[in-house]
């Protein structure tokens, strides 16, 4: 019994090891007589297209990017990209106004990016009277394509 789990810890260990082992090696093939090889010296020499001796440059195509088609995203990876607009102008515009989902939702039946606000109180129509401040929020959120599903109000009017 013994032997045999030295056996198996042995090969455990052995094959461990030749999984680790890597090896390196270069091959030079001598190509020119001066290396050694069979062709005559100066028979290869590496050159750019623009001076290929039978061509001019205005018969070499340009180097044009391959055209890469559009990524197309899915509803959340583009709600999450208009996000960062989305809290760019809440930082900007609307100090102390915060959400606490943005992301893609449905909206009368429509898929969308919909958000949830929180305003503070002071702010809010519960305190001035008018609905001015969050219409304006509402209206600046869906110029960036998110739709207002709720408010939260916190705080106290001051």
């Amino acid at each position: 019994m013994k032997n045999s789990i030295k056996s198996i810890c042995a090969f455990s260990l052995l094959t461990a090891l030749c999984n680790v082992a890597y090896a390196d090696f270069i091959l030079r093939v001598p190509t020119e007589e001066s290396s050694g090889g069979p062709l005559p010296n100066g028979t290869i020499s590496f050159v750019t297209k623009s001076s290929i001796p039978n061509e001019s440059p205005s018969d070499v195509p340009a180097d044009v990017p391959a055209e890469v088609p559009p990524v197309e995203l899915n509803p959340m990876e583009v709600c999450d990209a208009k996000k960062v607009k989305v809290d760019q102008l809440l930082a900007t515009e609307y100090v102390g106004v915060s959400y606490g989902y943005a992301g893609i939702g449905s909206y009368m039946s429509v898929e969308q990016c919909v958000i949830e606000l929180v305003i503070p109180k002071s702010s809010s129509s519960e305190c001035t009277g008018n609905y001015t401040y969050e219409d304006k929020i509402s209206g600046d959120l869906k110029a960036l394509d998110y739709k207002v599903t709720s408010y939260e109000i916190q705080g106290a009017c001051s």
